[in-house]
C-alpha cells in the first residue's frame, strides 16, 4: 500500500520519509483541485499564491490546510 502521508516530525529531512509514489499523482490532484473550484482562473491565483508562500520549504497538510482556510475565509 502507498502510504501519501508519512509519519515525519518537523525537523525531519523529508528525503529521509521518501516512499516510490510517483510525482505524477501530485500533478494529477492539482488538475483534480482545478476541476473542483471550477474556475481555472480562481484556481490559478490560489495556486500562485501557494507557491509563493510555501516555495523551498517542506510542508505538512496542516501548513496547508491553514493557508487554504485562510484564503477560502477572506
Amino acid at each position: 500500500m502507498i502510504a501519501y502521508r508519512v509519519g515525519a516530525a518537523r525537523g525531519v529531512d523529508p528525503d529521509d520519509t521518501y516512499n516510490d509514489t510517483p510525482h505524477g499523482q501530485g500533478s494529477c490532484f492539482v488538475f483534480y483541485l482545478a476541476l473542483l473550484v471550477g474556475d481555472q482562473g480562481q484556481f490559478d491565483k490560489f495556486f500562485k499564491a501557494c507557491v509563493l508562500e510555501f516555495k523551498l520549504q517542506s510542508i505538512f497538510v496542516e501548513d496547508s490546510l491553514e493557508f487554504t482556510w485562510s484564503i477560502c475565509s477572506s
